[in-house]
Parts: C-alpha cells; sequence; structure tokens
C-alpha cells in the first residue's frame, strides 16, 4: 500500500482494517471507510489532515476517542465538497460547539454528521459562505427563526398527526416568511387537518377502481367478478362501506377470499358498521381490520400479536422473525415438515389475509412491514391481553390503555426517554422477555445490560439469545444451563469463541457464531441452521466428523472455508450423507477445485447451492429439473462447461438467482420460449446475447465485456423488466475514444429501454455511468490507472435476503439487542445482489 502514492480513491468495508501511514497518500481525493476499520489506528485523526487533496469523506462510526481529533483535521482540509461522518455516541448525543471555528470551502455541497449535536446552526451556514450547499443532515438542539430564513428553502413532511395538541406543539416551531418553503402534515383525524388549515383530502378511489381492486384480489387480475343479483348486491354494500380507502377494500376481499360468495352478506352484517358520521371512514376500516384479526387460526394470533413489539414503519425481516416465532413455541410441528417451512406459511397466510405488508426484492419477499392502522389494532389488543408492554414515548401519546406494570414481556424502542428506563429497572425481576429494538446496547440500564449475562445461568426458561453486532466479548459458563435454548446467534461481536458448556445444549436448533466453538458442533445434534465464520484446518481440524452426525441440518453457511484439498474432499462427502439439506453456502479464503459433488444426489427440496471462491471441475449433473425442481438460488464457477449444461439451467422452474462463470471462451445465445421462467438477476463472465421472450422475469444482470465487444448491444431490449445493468470490461489498454464510443452506445440501449435502468460500466475499477458520460470524440490517449478503487470486504453473503435484525421475543424468555453495522464495497454489492 505504502508505494500507491497517486491512489485517488480508497475505499475500505468490512474486517479490513485501514492502514497506518494514510496521510503519505497525498493524491487521495476520496476516502470511503466502513464500520470498524480504523478501530486500531490511533493517530487516524491526525493523519487525515494530511490529505490536503481531498474532496469527499465518508466515515462510519468513528469512537468517542477520536471523532474531537478528526474534526480538527477536516477543518484543516481546503477542498472539501462532500463531508459524511457518523460517531458512536455511546447511546448519549454529544453537544458540541466547535463546528463554529469551521471555515468550510465554498465548494461544499453535501454535509452530514450523525451521533454530535450542534447547539445552534453555525454561522457560516449561509448562502454566501456555501452557495453551492444542496444536502445537510446536521442536529441542531434549539433552532431559531431566523436560522429557517439562513436555510434558503425547505420542504418539510409532518407524517400522521393524531392530536390537535401534537400539531399546537409543532406548529410553535414554524416560522411563515416568503422565502418558499413548504409543510406539508398529514393525519387520519379531520379536527386535526381542519386545525392545521388549508386541507386537501385524498380522493378514495371510483366507484370501478373499488370495483376492480376488490375484484382482482378475490378472483385474479383481469376478473369481472361474481355474476348472480346476491353477490353483485353483497358486493355494492361492501363497497360503499369501504368509501373507496385502499386498505379497507383490500383487507375486506381478503377477509372473503374463501368463503363462498352466497355467505357475503353474513359476514358483511356481522361487521356490524356504525352510522354515517365524520371520520367514520376511519372507524369501518378498523372494524374490518378487527373482524379481520377475529376470523384469524388461534396460530396466527398469536403470531401477529407479536408483531405489536415493532416501531412504526419498521422492516421487519423474516427469518429472524420466523425463528422466533419457533423459539416461543408459536410455530406447530407437523410430521415430515421442517419447523421453518411451517413458519414461513404463516407469515405467507398473514400476507395473503392483507394483515401484513410483503416487502420484496428479486421477487422473493424477503421482510414485512405493519400498516399503522394494524400495529394500532394489535397494540390495543396485546396491551388488553396483557401480552407485551411496549416502552415507546410516541406508543404512550397514542395509546388510550394503561398498560400493566408486571408485564413479563418488553419491547424497548429508540424514542423512550431515559426517565422510563429507569423504571424499568426496578422491575426486572418480573421480566421474561426483552427486546432492545433500534437502540444501542449502551442505553439499557445495566441489570438489562450486558452484567445479566454474568447470572444468565438463572433464566432457565431462555429459548431465544440474540447478541448480533453488539460488543459483547465473552459468555459466562452458566449458558449451559439453559436447557430450553433453542436459538443462540452471536454473529458480529468480538467474542472469538463459545464456552465448551454450550456442548450441553442439546435442543439448540440454531447457532450463529464467528469465532471457535470448543465442543465441537457435532454434539448440538438438533441443529438445523449452521452459521459459521472461519472454518480452517487449525481452527476446527474435525469439521466434517462434526457435520457429519447433524442429521436434522437444514441450512449450512460457512464464511470462510480454509481447508487443504484431502480436507476439502472430506468434507464434501459429509455434506453428501446430509439427507435433509436445504441451503448451502461455502465460501473460501483463496481459489480452490471443490471436487466431490459429482456423485451426490441431492435431497429433492434443496433450493440454493452457492460456493463463492471456488471452482466446480464441471456443473454437477444433479442441477436437473427433475431432481431439484425447487432450486433458487445457484452459484456455479466452472473450470469447463457446454452447451447441454447451460440448456439444463434454462430449466429450472423456480431459478430465481444465477450466477455462472468459466474459464473457457464460448458464447451463449439465450432464447424465449418459456427458458428461465423465474430468473430475476444473472451474472455471468460468458459471451451473452439475448433473443426476444429471453428471461421475462429478469430485473438485475452484471456482465463482462471484453474490448472487441465492448460497444455491442447484447439485446438488453428483449428485457422487459431490467432495472439494473452492471457491465465490467476486461480489457486494461483501451483508449479513451473506445471508452466513449462504448458509452455512447449503452446509453442509446438504456435510453431506448422501456424501464430506462440504472447502468454502471467498471473498467479498470474506475465506474462510469453512460448517461453522465460525454460523448465527444476524445483524443486517443490510452486510459490510465491512475485510481485504484474499492478496497473490498468479504463479509457474509446474504444481506439483502436475510439481513438479519435481532429484535424481540415473546412467550418464554429472551433475550434480543441490536447494534446496527453498515457495510458495502462493490464486490460485497454484488454478492448480496447474487445471494
Amino acid at each position: 500500500m505504502s508505494k500507491l502514492t497517486k491512489m485517488m480513491r480508497l475505499c475500505v468495508y468490512g474486517e479490513t482494517r485501514v492502514p497506518e501511514g494514510i496521510g503519505n497518500f497525498r493524491s487521495l481525493q476520496e476516502l470511503d471507510l466502513g464500520m470498524g476499520t480504523i478501530e486500531s489506528y490511533e493517530n487516524f485523526g491526525m493523519e487525515v489532515g494530511k490529505l490536503t487533496e481531498l474532496r469527499m469523506l465518508n466515515i462510519k462510526g468513528i469512537d468517542e476517542g477520536k471523532w474531537k481529533a478528526l474534526i480538527e483535521s477536516v477543518f484543516m482540509l481546503p477542498r472539501i465538497q462532500k463531508l459524511e461522518i457518523s460517531f458512536f455516541s455511546l447511546g448519549k448525543m454529544i453537544i458540541w460547539d466547535g463546528w463554529d471555528h469551521w471555515e468550510p470551502s465554498r465548494q461544499l455541497q453535501q454535509l452530514s454528521i450523525n451521533g454530535i449535536c450542534l447547539p445552534r446552526l453555525p454561522v457560516w451556514m449561509n448562502s454566501i459562505c456555501i452557495p453551492h450547499l444542496s444536502c445537510m443532515d446536521l442536529k441542531v438542539s434549539t433552532i431559531e427563526a431566523s436560522d429557517l430564513d439562513v436555510i434558503a428553502r425547505y420542504l418539510i413532511v409532518i407524517d400522521d398527526v393524531w392530536e390537535i395538541f401534537t400539531w399546537k406543539r409543532i406548529n410553535c416551531a414554524l416560522v411563515d416568511s416568503n422565502c418558499g418553503s413548504k409543510v406539508i402534515t398529514t393525519t387520519r383525524i379531520s379536527e386535526v387537518a381542519e386545525e392545521v388549515g388549508d386541507v386537501y383530502r385524498m380522493k378514495p378511489l371510483s366507484s370501478d377502481n373499488s370495483k376492480r381492486l376488490f375484484n382482482n384480489r378475490i378472483f385474479g387480475i383481469g376478473s369481472n367478478g361474481p355474476t348472480n343479483n346476491q353477490s353483485v348486491e353483497a358486493t355494492e354494500k361492501i363497497l360503499k362501506k369501504c368509501n373507496g380507502m385502499p386498505l379497507s377494500i383490500v383487507t375486506m376481499a381478503s377477509l372473503l377470499v374463501n368463503k363462498p360468495v352466497e355467505d357475503w352478506i353474513e359476514v358483511y352484517n356481522s361487521i356490524g358498521f356504525g352510522p354515517t358520521g365524520q371520520n367514520q371512514e376511519v372507524e369501518n376500516m378498523r372494524k374490518i381490520l378487527s373482524f379481520s384479526y377475529y376470523e384469524l387460526p388461534s396460530y396466527l394470533k398469536t403470531c401477529l400479536l407479536y408483531l405489536s413489539i415493532y416501531p412504526e414503519d419498521h422492516w421487519i425481516m423474516k427469518k429472524p422473525l420466523i425463528w422466533k416465532w419457533i423459539a416461543k413455541g408459536f410455530v406447530q410441528e407437523e410430521q415430515q415438515t421442517w419447523l421453518f417451512e411451517v413458519g414461513e406459511r404463516y407469515f405467507t397466510e398473514l400476507i395473503n389475509r392483507s394483515m401484513i405488508q410483503p416487502i420484496e426484492m428479486y421477487g422473493r419477499v424477503f421482510a414485512c412491514r405493519i400498516h399503522d392502522m394494524v400495529l394500532y389494532l394489535i397494540r390495543i389488543l396485546a396491551t388488553e391481553e396483557n401480552f407485551v408492554k411496549i416502552l415507546d414515548r410516541l406508543y404512550d401519546v397514542h395509546s388510550s390503555s394503561s398498560q400493566s406494570s408486571t408485564s413479563r414481556r418488553v419491547a424497548w424502542h429508540k424514542s423512550l426517554n431515559q426517565d422510563k428506563m429507569d423504571n424499568l429497572t426496578t422491575r426486572m425481576a418480573q421480566l421474561r422477555s426483552l427486546n432492545a429494538i433500534e437502540c444501542p446496547i449502551s442505553m439499557i440500564p445495566p441489570l438489562v445490560g450486558f452484567e445479566v449475562l454474568h447470572h444468565i445461568g438463572k433464566l432457565q426458561r431462555l429459548r431465544y439469545l440474540g447478541l448480533r453486532d453488539t460488543c459483547v466479548t465473552e459468555l459466562p459458563s452458566e449458558i449451559g444451563d439453559l436447557m430450553h435454548l433453542q436459538v443462540l446467534d452471536v454473529k458480529g461481536t468480538t467474542l472469538n469463541a463459545l464456552p465448551a458448556t454450550v456442548g450441553k445444549l442439546r435442543r439448540l436448533i440454531r447457532l450463529c457464531i464467528d469465532g471457535d466453538i470448543p465442543c465441537g458442533v457435532g454434539v448440538l445434534t438438533s441443529l438445523q441452521d449452521l452459521r459459521l465464520g472461519k472454518v480452517s484446518d487449525d481452527s476446527y481440524p474435525n469439521i466434517a466428523v462434526d457435520l457429519c452426525k447433524l442429521t436434522d441440518l437444514r441450512k449450512l453457511t460457512i464464511r470462510s472455508l480454509q481447508l487443504d484439498e484431502d480436507s476439502l474432499k472430506t468434507l464434501v462427502e459429509c455434506l453428501c450423507t446430509l439427507r435433509k439439506l436445504q441451503s448451502i453456502k461455502i465460501a473460501g479464503g483463496s481459489w480452490k477445485v471443490l471436487n466431490g459433488w459429482e456423485g451426490w444426489e441431492p435431497p429433492r427440496q434443496f433450493c440454493k447451492f452457492n460456493t463463492y471462491e471456488f471452482y466446480q471441475p464441471r456443473q454437477p449433473t444433479w442441477v436437473d429439473s427433475v431432481r431439484i425442481p425447487h432450486l433458487s438460488h445457484l452459484n456455479l464457477h466452472l473450470l469447463a462447461v457446454d452447451q447441454r449444461d447451460l440448456d439444463a439451467l434454462a430449466m429450472m422452474p423456480e431459478l430465481r438467482v444465477l450466477e455462472v462463470s468459466t474459464k473457457l471462451s464460448i458464447s451463449w445465445t439465450i432464447a424465449g420460449g418459456g427458458l428461465f421462467p423465474s430468473l430475476r438477476c444473472f451474472s455471468t463472465d460468458i459471451e451473452i446475447m439475448f433473443l426476444q421472450g429471453a428471461m421475462p422475469m429478469l430485473t438485475n444482470i452484471d456482465f463482462w465485456a471484453s474490448g472487441d465487444d465492448s460497444a455491442n448491444d447484447i439485446g438488453l431490449g428483449y428485457l422487459p423488466q431490467l432495472n439494473d445493468v452492471f457491465i465490467y470490461l476486461v480489457q486494461s489498454d483501451l483508449t479513451a475514444r473506445q471508452v466513449k464510443e462504448a458509452m455512447a452506445v449503452w446509453k442509446r440501449v438504456i435510453n431506448s429501454h422501456p424501464n430506462r435502468p440504472f447502468i454502471e460500466v467498471q473498467i479498470d475499477n474506475k465506474a462510469y455511468n453512460p448517461l453522465e458520460v460525454d460523448e465527444d470524440d476524445g483524443d486517443g490517449e490510452e486510459i490510465s490507472d491512475t485510481e485504484e478503487d474499492d478496497i473490498n470486504d468479504d463479509e457474509e453473503e446474504e444481506q439483502n435476503s436475510d439481513p438479519e435484525e435481532t429484535d424481540r421475543n415473546d412467550g418464554e424468555e429472551e433475550i434480543s439487542a441490536t447494534d446496527q453495522k453498515d457495510s458495502g464495497a462493490a464486490e460485497e454489492a454484488k454478492r448480496r445482489r447474487l445471494s
């Protein structure tokens, strides 16, 4: 690194540490550092002050010991245009008034400071000192009326105001001016809207559109609905009460979807709509939602009430949620079916009944949200049944019911004030379940923070322990006394090893860890989901022997597998004996050939096969639509491949994510006719060409192009759903003219595509957007390697589809907390798109 004196851009993420002496890279113009990359760098702030050419500085998660030195160094940088810094503030907002001493460059365009609060807006915050500022994110403890005039024009949206009193308090901070700024307030309460003034009432759906939405939900897209007079009459009555409100229509339709049409009037009469009046539409919606809740089977009611622990607008990740349902005993066992699959079906049922809203990526649901009206309902029900106590200042304002002070289940939100935290400490003896959601661990009082781990052996009924991405350094040996524990998640911590007593946890079904397991996983014979960090011959010489004993294993993930050739072969032979496996995800530390898969006969339910940084000699013959019809994710790096192999891939009916690369130089023309019917994400270094009808559902594509075909359209216009295109040009001696010719071609392709997808082209680690590249002729010079780009991290593979947030629980005892981390870099972004 010390020799890269001309480096202009440096990005470091994940577990990679920033090298000492960064101040020697005097040519740096962009510095982008992820969480934890400067933990051991004592003089970092002083070194940054030497980077006088720096234009962009982005640092995530700098701790308290370094932030002041860093800021003082930033003050010395004369050319900064974009500045984004996030601080570890240990749960408390730091107020610092030193920003007044800065004289920012007039070219400053973006400014974002998180974790530090300014007592007031700095004196330089005006259109004369920083005329080009276009984006600002600052926390200020006091704003004067004159400050809003200084910030030229602004748009403020205040969403979902429930009470007139709340609006009056907000309105005190707003000042009338003629600067063209706007304040938009939304509310469901008509009295609040009248108080705000200038009311714009959202127009309901028209009668035709209401009927179309209703019929589409019940009978399918394009249906005209029932035709007999009784059903038509029932439909009209129902839609009249829904009054064009989409949530009411969809919820009502979901309630009726499995009922015969002759029963619709009976359902309508059961809801008991009241007389028309102010806010009657809202009241009718609540009645529909209430009736939908009481119509749920008992197992779904419990699962839905569990969601009351989450804050408004929170993304609830599907996989962690289902594992919590399982740990709490909400998911009922079914013969010959994996518990997780049963929980997944519950999740899908709640979506189909419109009780939760799915969040999709590449055609697959990986998370959900709860509509505010549904959340409001289930929180009332959860309070009435003393199901959970929600510690959230905003909820306290909205709630009309008092909550029991003896609740054994607590959800703790980041908006809670300190007084309520302190009050909870005195009642911890009653607590069996705690979920800290979006809260730094340091906000939690010591009794319920990490000190509780010293007494963890006393929590005999604990079934879920989630400490992902927290600062836990060790677990006590008493953890072995938790005989009911089913889920242990300590990934992303600084925990080097689990206590040997973990071997006593014979009911453990899910284990996620980066460190060592002295007892070996072979004794944990109930494991169904296992996620390991680094596995090598030194750290885990008996890994293959232990895995052979996990006959119930469904999912195996190893972030870094570094075994010699014989050990690798033994490991593959072991995995081939596990008849319940559904998912294998293994990343290597260096490129090796992974032999042994050819003779495997995978279980018919097998769905994911990802082996990063490993070559397969050939495509295994079991990649076949008959043998494994449910395969959805496939990652193959092949030494050899032929057309027959590629044809087999095209026939996989449920394949959604595919990465295939080879050392051979071959071409692949992808036709239509029903091939790749479900594929959403595709990455390849094979020379490809698309014909009409190819990959009809594809949204994301990464492909490699040589200099010879860098300016050739490969038929992207035939991919109607395309959203993102990433092109890697592997030839490094392209002239500036050749680059611009290629950019012009890709620009025309994108401009003519009906979706106008995002496109990025990478040449020698430098990224180009063809829509932003000038199309003049150029000077014929070669593109030189003056920029070094993206030092990539190698974190776990599944952030988008399984970005596991550990939130909360119910039922038995549970501890669950989250301190969130950021990760990035180009290669990691690509891996996430494919996982």
